[in-house]
């Protein structure tokens, strides 16, 4: 089997979702623990994210105020669990490339291949990408919400994401309404500016938990070869065969990209062996 036959055979798939992170956070904190962190939204580089301290409006009319009590009671509410939301974020094939039977599949569909990605969040190529299969993270983590992104225009943005309706807060009652503004506020943690698209994200979102668990949904770790210390090459291609993952290397050239997997690496260097004696 080539190496374009064995990429697809194991990426080719609406399934995967693909993590990007530094070769050191994967080994000694992700692999061997079967768990991923959820960051905290509020340490976001994104300000449309990391929103801590919102201005929140009240709309009132005549006769229907609330209480200054239950005012703040609603802000401390929206307040404390925008700093508790939580999140962790993954990359999705191109489904906007359109692939048929008849044709190989371009480097640019696997979310893997993401220049962007490599060089924002994977360690400025010198990372590790991990693929997952989505069901079973999601069977794994039934208590943990996660969805597609909407990327959408600022326009689309509410402004009113954090506003008090006091007609409604008396008609619902106060229970009701903060449900509803946690309901409006997940839903809102899963919109990201369109300038984002191309990253395809696939996001899972908690106010109370710290790590997704991530047991048998490891498909395959894609490694970049720029500056990966011999140590890190060797750890993380034991840990591949001893958990039957499937292990991938990427040397980034002028002109393009070269993948190899573990069997292509082991044979090279078997071929060398062989020319030394």
């Amino acid at each position: 089997m080539n190496i374009l036959q064995e990429i697809d055979n194991v990426f080719a798939d609406e399934k995967i979702v693909y993590h990007y992170t530094k070769t050191q956070t994967a080994f000694e904190h992700i692999l061997h623990s079967n768990h991923l962190k959820l960051s905290i939204r509020k340490t976001s580089i994104d300000p449309i994210e990391n929103i801590i301290n919102p201005i929140i409006t009240n709309y009132i009319t005549e006769n229907n105020s609330i209480t200054n009590e239950e005012q703040n009671e609603i802000s401390e509410f929206v307040t404390r669990n925008l700093k508790n939301i939580r999140q962790v974020c993954f990359c999705k094939n191109d489904q906007n490339i359109n692939i048929n039977n008849s044709q190989k599949i371009p480097y640019e569909y696997y979310g893997f291949m993401k220049p962007r990605m490599w060089d924002q969040y994977g360690d400025k190529y010198n990372g590790v990408c991990l693929a997952f299969d989505i069901e079973k993270l999601k069977k794994n983590n039934p208590e943990i919400e996660s969805n597609n992104i909407e990327y959408i225009s600022y326009h689309d943005f509410k402004k009113d994401i954090f506003s008090i309706e006091h007609s409604e807060v008396k008609e619902i009652g106060m229970e009701k309404y903060c449900e509803k503004i946690l309901s409006n506020m997940k839903k809102y943690s899963f919109l990201k500016h369109q300038d984002y698209s191309g990253e395809n994200e696939y996001r899972f979102i908690s106010l109370d938990k710290n790590y997704l668990n991530i047991k048998d949904s490891l498909k395959a770790i894609i490694v970049s070869e720029r500056n990966l210390s011999p140590f890190a090459r060797q750890q993380l291609e034991n840990f591949a065969e001893i958990n039957n993952i499937k292990y991938f290397q990427i040397n980034w050239e002028s002109s393009g990209v070269r993948i190899s997997s573990l069997e292509n690496l082991q044979s090279i260097r078997n071929f060398y062996k062989q020319i030394k004696r």
